[in-house]
């Protein structure tokens, strides 16, 4: 198994919407991650359903990230939180095989 490299910087898992249905179970939740601090960018949004499974196609929003110029500030921060999305779409992938 390959060895990941650390990461030095803390990160952020900001609830930003939990769905809930007539009974207020929880139904979804969507959430974002960003470095420690890091308001002022637009990062993907992860959502949820009641059963787990990622509904938002993880691939198409982070092709938009990887367009973005190697100098901006956004790209040296989404470097931060590129793995832990690449855990999400790998999670995804086994989910839509498993369908």
């Amino acid at each position: 198994m390959k060895k990941s490299k650390k990461i030095k910087q803390d990160i952020w898992i900001q609830i930003l919407t939990v769905y809930l249905d007539k009974n207020d179970n929880v139904s979804g939740i969507e959430f974002k991650i960003t470095p420690v601090g890091s308001f002022y960018h637009d990062y993907i949004f992860v959502s949820f359903d009641e059963k787990g499974k990622i509904t938002n196609d993880l691939k198409e929003n982070i092709e938009t990230y990887k367009e973005q110029d190697k100098e901006d500030d956004f790209y040296l921060d989404f470097k931060v939180v590129k793995n832990f999305y690449q855990t999400l779409m790998n999670l995804q992938n086994k989910q839509k095989n498993n369908n």
